[in-house]
């Protein structure tokens, strides 16, 4: 016989009167035997024991799981701080290159005037000679 599959039945209410004797207010038909109660408290004690272990498995998973969501949470911290580092070197690498070509652009504008004036030199100079 399967000790989980015990039914148990109800008790009689009991009362206690003036001589502290203890009588059941009806007939004591339906009383609980100490193998009953043995089985009973067998089968408390296994689910007892099943459900600490479930509480201990329980309690290690999420510790385990809180540990490695730290460790990952960590870990794209970390990512996200070298990645805000590599955008501000980007940043100030573009800043430089825009620098760059604004004085590129300005140094071709300088030869470009430099170059029409000694373009147009010579020419005033022939003209002078005809003269």
């Amino acid at each position: 016989m399967d000790n989980e599959s015990i039914e148990m039945k109800p008790i009689a209410p009991v009362s206690i009167n003036e001589n502290s004797s203890i009588d059941a207010d009806k007939p004591k038909a339906h009383r609980c035997t100490l193998r009953n109660l043995v089985n009973l408290i067998l089968i408390l004690q296994k689910s007892l024991k099943r459900a600490s272990a479930k509480i201990e498995k329980d309690a290690t998973y999420w510790q385990n799981l809180a540990v490695a969501r730290g460790e990952e949470n960590e870990r794209y911290i970390r990512i996200m701080f070298l990645q805000r580092q590599r955008i501000e070197t980007l940043e100030s690498d573009l800043r430089t290159l825009v620098n760059l070509a604004k004085e590129t652009q300005q140094m071709l504008a300088g030869i470009a005037a430099e170059k029409r004036e000694s373009d147009e030199l010579p020419i005033l100079s022939v003209n002078e000679e005809d003269e």
